[in-house]
């Protein structure tokens, strides 16, 4: 029934161009076009149920997984663990362990995400929370020597992990 009515669509296409204003030859173009496109992939999958559509194919590599073929499938699904963003976050989480914290640490040192002094801050005040003073104290010369200029905050953390450690 469904290919009958396409079919009917088609045709009666093709008799009324002539008769029609500019915009509706290109919005029944268009609905031509989909009714056509419809009616073959029907008749490749069977019945309408068939047909793989986005929300059909909730997970990847399912019998009948779906992609655009003008899109290419996205590789990863939001920012990595690894993104600035979210080690700051991490950073920023009060129930971060003292493990995690030397981690995050380690990777902001590695890929050179220390650039200003309030991402100095986020870690000086996590490493002295958690109770690691010396990393926090050699954090603390890292930024002395990347000539960051600390505020205020800065030094307050400076001087909380000083007194941690029993140096003041």
């Amino acid at each position: 029934l469904v290919q009958r009515l396409c079919c009917g669509i088609i045709m009666v296409t093709l008799r009324l161009p002539a008769r029609l204003h500019a915009r509706q030859q290109c919005g029944l173009a268009l609905a031509v076009l989909a009714a056509a496109a419809w009616s073959c992939s029907v008749g490749r999958f069977g019945i309408a149920q068939d047909v793989p559509t986005p929300h059909r194919c909730k997970q990847r590599g399912s019998a009948t997984a779906f992609a655009w073929p003008t899109r290419p499938m996205k590789k990863g699904r939001g920012p990595t663990k690894r993104s600035k963003k979210n080690l700051l976050d991490m950073l920023r989480d009060d129930d971060t362990l003292i493990s995690k914290t030397h981690w995050v640490i380690g990777l902001m040192h590695k890929y050179k995400f220390w650039r200003t002094y309030w991402e100095y801050n986020i870690g000086l005040k996590k490493l002295v929370r958690v109770g690691a003073w010396f990393s926090a104290l050699e954090l603390w010369e890292h930024m002395q020597a990347k000539k960051v200029e600390a505020d205020g905050a800065t030094y307050s953390f400076a001087i909380c992990a000083c007194m941690a450690g029993g140096k003041w």
